[in-house]
């Protein structure tokens, strides 16, 4: 069917032309969804007439109005939409911003000539916390997960059980009841029950911590009689920036620009850069300390592999762009980020693969893992303003956006990640965030105050350190920051490494090595 031109009455005077109105006419909106936690463009087809005055006297002074107006409508409220805009007669353009509530809308149209045009429940907001929403960047936000259903409550039982809220087989003292069902045990005597590594029959560890709940801290498991974190002055000196560092049972590798320094056992550090990439910013380490490189060539990345006791790095491959991150799995290859926010898989000797981009408006700086199909990568919107995560949904091969918005999160960047399992993750950046993803969903910690989140190690969620901007070291016990050690210089850390909490590393700016325990 073909659609005829508005009739115009023209009417004639010494100066100027003016015409009859024209109808208004909205047909379609396209597309016809929206989304509750983003903003998107919409166009509407339809007809649409700018209003023309014309004064033939003075051209100069004739005028065009195309200001249209678009608003959504549902029992009484109304919300403008935002940069409307007449494409052609027939198309308006508008944003639709985020933060609507759900729901189908009506579409209101009023044009320059005062009149107006509706349709009816033609446009639909999505909540993405109940539905999966692809949304206009080629990002996905899935629903928020829960993938434990809640235990029935405990029963009146004729056996005394105790409380055990960590998990760890051991109740807490003074929660003895009659009671039997998820949650109560048998046994008493947990010295913490908000931490799953500490309870009787547990091994010591040279942590600070009484994991034996006997009472006493770091009884004959510590290298050194009074340990202590210390620096390092053996690892390049002043004019050394490390970016990296990758512990392995024996030794650590240090990463930084030019040069690599090994440790092994309880020797001093030494380079060991031969034969290796140039301009290294990522690493890591099989347990039988097997090092991966990552870096940036001439215009493209670089990967290689170093042997402990070997004496230069074996013959590398080339990437499309810098390697950013490095994350590997001791049977399943490695996985790594480049700088443009492309992934690649690795399993030498053969050469790295291309895997996809995370999201074309991201800027990426961290990537870790629990499994190669078990992933997560954090920073922020190219612009810097705003924090983001991701995940990789192995079922579609694609990286889908976690929400993070009710979070009430400042601006700035996520700058490190540490996986431990597919519901438990830990996210650190700017400004003191902490985020924490459990089964529940995303929930933001207590930060540590207001500064700059380096890296992030976490051993079990009442077992997460962090380095800072400012050369501290912190762990986090599920209810309180800790501080373990700063930098006599404040420089700022930049990493952290360790495969155990017997032995962990903090490297960063002007050859600064921190190391537990001397």
């Amino acid at each position: 069917m073909t659609r005829s031109a508005p009739f115009i009455l023209v009417v004639a005077s010494a100066c100027t032309l003016s015409v009859s109105t024209p109808g208004l006419e909205v047909v379609a909106i396209e597309p016809a969804q929206g989304f509750a936690q983003a903003e998107r463009e919409i166009v509407l087809k339809g007809s649409f007439v700018a209003r023309v005055k014309v004064d033939f006297e003075h051209p100069e002074a004739s005028e065009r109005d195309e200001r249209f107006g678009v608003r959504l409508e549902r029992d009484g409220d109304q919300i403008e939409l935002q940069n409307v805009r007449l494409v052609d007669p027939q198309t308006l353009a508008a944003l639709v911003p985020a933060g609507i509530a759900p729901g189908s809308w009506n579409v209101l149209v009023s044009g320059p000539w005062a009149n107006e045009a509706r349709l009816a429940g033609s446009f639909d907001v999505l909540d993405c916390l109940e539905v999966r929403c692809v949304l206009p960047d080629g990002s996905v936000v899935e629903p928020e997960e829960n993938d434990t259903l809640m235990p029935p409550p405990p029963v009146i039982c004729g056996e005394l059980t105790f409380a055990d809220a960590d998990g760890d087989g051991r109740g807490a003292a003074g929660t003895g009841a009659m009671l039997c069902g998820t949650g109560r045990v048998s046994s008493a005597g947990d010295c913490d029950d908000g931490d799953r590594d500490a309870a009787p029959g547990e091994p010591e560890r040279c942590n600070g911590v009484d994991d034996d709940c006997d009472g006493l801290v770091d009884e004959g498991v510590c290298p050194v009689m009074n340990p202590n974190w210390v620096r390092r002055l053996d690892t390049g000196g002043a004019n050394q920036d490390w970016v990296s560092v990758a512990a392995y049972a024996g030794g650590a590798w240090l990463v930084g620009g030019d040069d690599l320094f090994l440790r092994t056992g309880t020797g001093m550090f030494a380079a060991a850069s031969g034969g290796c990439p140039r301009s290294l910013t990522a690493a890591w380490a099989s347990a039988s300390g097997e090092l991966f490189l990552g870096g940036e060539g001439e215009d493209e990345g670089e990967v290689a592999q170093r042997l402990p006791s070997g004496s230069a790095c074996r013959a590398g491959a080339t990437v499309d762009e810098p390697v950013i991150a490095l994350v590997g799995f001791e049977a399943g290859g490695l996985v790594g980020l480049m700088d443009d926010g492309v992934t690649f898989s690795w399993s030498p000797p053969q050469r790295p693969e291309r895997g996809s981009l995370v999201s074309p408006l991201a800027k990426l700086r961290d990537l870790h893992g629990s499994s190669p199909t078990d992933l997560y990568a954090v920073g922020s919107t190219n612009a810097g303003r705003t924090m983001r995560v991701y995940r990789y949904d192995a079922s579609r091969r694609r990286w889908a956006r976690e929400y993070l918005s009710r979070l009430s999160l400042p601006s700035g960047a996520l700058r490190s990640v540490w996986v431990l399992g597919r519901t438990s993750v830990f996210a650190v950046g700017d400004d003191g965030v902490v985020i924490e993803k459990t089964a529940a969903g995303w929930r933001r910690l207590p930060s540590p105050g207001q500064v700059d989140l380096t890296a992030v190690r976490a051993f079990n969620p009442s077992r997460v350190y962090v380095t800072t901007a400012d050369g501290r070291v912190l762990r986090w016990n599920g209810r309180a920051w800790q501080a373990l050690f700063r930098a006599p210089s404040g420089g700022a850390f930049s990493d952290l490494g360790g495969v155990s909490e017997n032995e962990l590393w903090a490297v960063g700016a002007n050859g600064l090595v921190a190391h537990w325990p001397e």
